[in-house]
């Protein structure tokens, strides 16, 4: 939704510069001192002329998931044009995303709060301590090897620090989820979500519920994760074969409401700044990749990783 009151963006880069300030914002903008703790510094190789031409650099600063670390930088105040100005400077490696800062206030007070931040496109690129969160899809019902979820943990996981916890529950509605996802990702100190659920809320045997609640659920408990620092990555549905679903598994979904709620939630995710990974037409019609018409077999959890797959040179 477009900015109404002043934005606040941390920067800890080629914003902070005079001349890049000059050119974007027509002067020097107020800043506050911050810092933003759980994260550390890459640098992103930029090739864009007009980028390289303002900020005199080929390399930028950017960010990834380090839970020891912190990035020292400062809080501008833009208004929405000036915001609008700071977006499209911004190359294609960076998006921009809520984060969770922490200031100093009156006595030297140390105060946290909400903030923007040019962070990495990718999110499991950027990320170090990652949850999986939904329900037997991403539990990896049906597939030996753990599914998409279990892809990702031995891709995302051979690494020093780095640890993925699949904690999806077969049969989970979303409304279950936001009761206790909470206190599950701060247990683990976990700084990135994916979240695969809604599906099951779909279900007749479960309510249903309609699409446009379960999107405001989903806002309410992103907004949650990103007031404590961590980053949501939202999945939307997989297609499903609805007759065979009904046939063999019980599921009672309708296929304007699944569909619904696909879309629903990548408008939401452009229109709030979210990311969401669209899984739906990755298995749309593909109906020999499904076991039971809800839950994809072994080569369709490849094809679902497929699309999810971080890419490992941005790291």
């Amino acid at each position: 939704m477009p900015e109404t009151q002043p934005a606040q963006l941390f920067s800890f880069g080629t914003l902070t510069q005079p001349q890049v300030q000059h050119a974007l914002f027509g002067g020097p903008v107020p800043s506050q001192p911050a810092g933003l703790p759980g994260h550390g510094l890459v640098y992103v190789p930029i090739t864009d002329p007009d980028v390289i031409r303002l900020s005199g650099a080929a390399e930028h600063r950017g960010l990834a998931r380090r839970v020891e670390e912190a990035v020292q930088g400062h809080v501008l105040t833009l208004s929405t044009e000036q915001l609008a100005a700071a977006d499209a400077y911004e190359v294609d490696a960076y998006v921009r995303r809520r984060v969770q800062l922490t200031t100093i206030g009156p006595g030297d007070e140390p105060r946290t709060g909400t903030a923007w931040a040019y962070v990495a496109a990718d999110p499991l690129t950027a990320a170090e301590r990652i949850a999986v969160v939904g329900d037997s899809i991403a539990f990896g019902l049906d597939d030996p090897d753990g599914g998409w979820a279990g892809q990702l943990t031995r891709q995302h996981g051979n690494t020093y620090g780095r640890r993925v916890w699949n904690l999806a529950v077969p049969g989970l509605t979303l409304r279950q989820l936001t009761h206790h996802i909470d206190a599950e990702t701060a247990l683990r100190r976990v700084d990135t979500v994916v979240i695969a659920a809604g599906i099951n809320d779909l279900a007749a045997n479960h309510g249903p519920a309609h699409p446009a609640e379960l999107v405001t659920m989903m806002d309410a408990m992103c907004t949650r994760l990103e007031g404590v620092g961590r980053r949501p990555v939202v999945l939307t549905p997989v297609w499903l074969d609805v007759k065979r679903a009904s046939e063999q598994f019980s599921m009672q979904v309708r296929p304007q409401d699944a569909a619904n709620y696909r879309d629903r939630l990548i408008c939401w995710a452009t229109q709030t700044h979210r990311d969401v990974i669209d899984l739906w037409p990755v298995l749309e019609g593909r109906t020999d990749r499904f076991t039971d018409g809800v839950h994809p077999d072994a080569e369709g959890h490849a094809q679902l990783w497929k699309r999810m797959a971080p890419n490992p040179t941005a790291r």
